[in-house]
């Protein structure tokens, strides 16, 4: 009896102490990303000239095609981070090329799919500039994390 109540109490005192050591959500993060999200879709609208409706209807559709892009190529990096493509033997060679393949293949088919989809919301005028101006969004978005991080203190990423 004394070793079972023993061990309850180890049991809840680890329990409980284990919720002490939790790591804490710094709130100013999720501002500074909120910050850069809307700051994404205000280049956006301003350089694919989308009006109102437009921007509502826009951007469910491409954040729902930059996830399963986003996934797509997440899973092949998980299935090939930890190997040097270097040394790789012909078997592995060959999975290899035949999985980037067919990721180019999934960002083909999703660009396919995604740009019927949009031009249901937006003009084909439109559709076909997204793709410069997400480069062009990107390096502002990188640009303007850099600022963030210069305000607080940090450095400069090198380019």
């Amino acid at each position: 009896m004394k070793h079972i109540v023993t061990i309850i109490l180890f049991a809840f005192t680890a329990l409980y102490s284990q919720t002490s050591f939790a790591q804490k959500v710094d709130t100013s993060d999720i501002t500074k990303l909120g910050e850069l999200k809307e700051y994404r879709e205000e280049l956006f609208v301003q350089k694919l000239q989308l009006s109102t409706n437009e921007s509502k209807a826009f951007f469910p559709i491409y954040d729902a095609y930059q996830i399963e892009l986003r996934d797509a190529k997440k899973d092949f990096r998980r299935k090939w981070v930890k190997k040097d493509i270097e040394s790789l033997n012909e078997p592995d060679s060959k999975e290899y090329l035949n999985d980037a393949i067919a990721l180019q293949q999934k960002e083909v088919d999703l660009l396919k799919e995604y740009s019927t989809k949009l031009a249901s919301v937006i003009p084909y005028s439109k559709v076909i500039k997204l793709k410069r101006v997400e480069r062009e969004v990107r390096v502002a978005l990188v640009d303007k994390a850099d600022d963030m991080k210069l305000k607080r203190g940090g450095r400069r990423r090198k380019r």
